[in-house]
């Protein structure tokens, strides 16, 4: 999600801490990575966080897959965490939100997010 992105960003010591220059630079960075991906169709696998933390095995099964390789059990046993998971709704105040929403709203829902 890119608001969970965004509230890396900004606690970071080599980005921006104001919420909007974070914003901006998340949302250009999506749009960058979208026109990589649609110009190259096969050569590149999406993955959400969410999946790859709720779904693990079968994720990182897809991604070896997809690179060629055998899935190694050493693979599946690296820890992972839902911590930051939806993080902006603890992080971010109603007013931050709105802030953001003309930035982040159209990438967040093109992801598959709901604002």
């Amino acid at each position: 999600d890119p608001r969970d992105v965004v509230c890396s960003y900004i606690k970071q010591r080599w980005m921006p801490s104001d919420l909007l220059q974070a914003a901006m630079i998340s949302r250009d960075l999506y749009a960058q990575i979208k026109v990589n991906v649609d110009s190259k169709p096969g050569d590149v696998i999406e993955v959400a966080l969410e999946d790859l933390v709720h779904n693990s095995d079968k994720v990182i099964s897809d991604i070896s897959s997809f690179v060629g390789l055998n899935t190694q059990p050493s693979m599946l046993e690296f820890p992972l965490s839902a911590s930051s998971l939806g993080r902006w709704r603890k992080d971010l105040d109603s007013g931050q939100l709105k802030k953001l929403e003309p930035v982040l709203r159209s990438t967040t829902e093109s992801l598959g997010y709901e604002w």
